[in-house]
Parts: structure tokens; C-alpha cells; sequence
């Protein structure tokens, strides 16, 4: 008895199965075409909405942010392309150049630390920033670094570092920084104008 139940349990599922795979290939043309409008629409978006103000990150937009600082038709492109090639650590991380200070790479550095130095290299990848080595920035916190050891009587948890570095934005990196301001900002005196 329960090898016949079982059997008859194995059949129904194989059963079910089999209905399944036939509901799925009699919709398998439907679910490619919507699969496939959904990544396009994913790769797409070029627009986001705060509290009832759009703010649009199209070729358009940025190529008019730009318009009144002489950039030329390709180097607009590139913005474009690079705008929305931001991941949002990158976004944060390049709004910030010019005002970070004291960059190295140390010994033991912190997870911060180590996401903090791939996403210079990747900003540096992207053609936005170029990386310099400081000789004498690195001589200096390795000299605080052990003064502050004598000081305390430990040793430093990051240990020293093997270098250190400025970081600055490049022609490019300079427009992108400066669409986004623009873009950005416009989406403020729309908030205000909505007062």
C-alpha cells in the first residue's frame, strides 16, 4: 500500500512538473519580451524624483549645464557617459576631491580605508581624477605616526603607510563634478520655487 501510494505521489509531482515546463514554454515568448523591457529599462534610467522634484540626468540636461563653460560636443558625450557610470560610492567619493587630505595606504588598513583607496583607483580608472604620489606627505604621518606611538606607549593599529598620495580631478572629472552641482542645484530652486 504505501509503495503505491508513494508511486502515486511520484506521478502527481512529475505530473505537475510536466504542466509547469508546458505553461512555461506556452509563455516563454511573452517572458522574454518583458525580461528583456525590464533590463532595458534598468540600464536606462536617467532620472530620479525627490519629494516632487525631478531630476534628470540625460544627455539634454548635461549638455546644457555645460553649454556655458565652452565644452565641446565629444566631451559633453564623455559626461554624459560618466554620469551615468556613477556608482553611489564613486558619486560621493569625487563630489569630495579637493577637499580630502591626508591620503595613504597603510599596513593594516580599516575596511573604510581599503574602499576608500578602490574607489580613488576606480575614479582614477574612470579618466575622472589622476593620483599623484606625495613623498613628503608620507614622510610627515609616518613621522606623526611615531610620535604619537612614543606618546602613548602602543603601537599604531594601521601601522604606517607605504604611500601616500593627492588626488585631483581631471578636465573631465572637473565637468562631471560640475553637471552634477548644476544639476543638482537647479533641482534646489525648483524645491524652493514649489514653496
Amino acid at each position: 500500500m504505501s509503495n503505491a501510494l508513494k508511486s502515486f505521489k511520484e506521478l502527481m509531482l512529475t505530473g505537475l512538473c510536466l504542466i509547469g515546463l508546458g505553461l512555461l514554454a506556452w509563455n516563454f515568448p511573452t517572458l522574454l519580451t518583458v525580461s528583456q523591457a525590464l533590463l532595458q529599462k534598468a540600464t536606462s534610467v536617467t532620472a530620479i524624483e525627490v519629494e516632487g522634484v525631478k531630476i534628470a540626468f540625460d544627455q539634454g540636461n548635461v549638455s546644457s549645464r555645460l553649454t556655458p563653460f565652452d565644452v565641446n560636443a565629444a566631451e559633453k558625450a564623455k559626461v554624459l557617459e560618466a554620469v551615468n557610470g556613477l556608482e553611489p560610492d564613486e558619486f560621493e567619493r569625487l563630489m569630495n576631491v579637493g577637499e580630502l587630505s591626508a591620503l595613504c595606504d597603510y599596513q593594516r588598513p580599516t575596511v573604510d580605508m581599503r574602499r576608500m583607496l578602490m574607489l580613488d583607483y576606480q575614479l582614477q580608472a574612470k579618466g575622472l581624477t589622476t593620483i599623484a604620489d606625495d613623498p613628503e606627505l608620507k614622510a610627515r604621518i609616518k613621522g606623526q605616526a611615531k610620535v604619537d606611538e612614543e606618546t602613548s606607549g602602543k603601537a599604531s593599529d594601521i601601522g604606517y603607510p607605504h604611500n601616500c598620495y593627492v588626488m585631483d580631478l581631471t578636465d573631465t572629472g572637473r565637468n562631471v563634478k560640475t553637471a552634477l552641482v548644476k544639476i543638482l542645484s537647479g533641482a534646489f530652486n525648483q524645491h524652493v520655487a514649489l514653496k
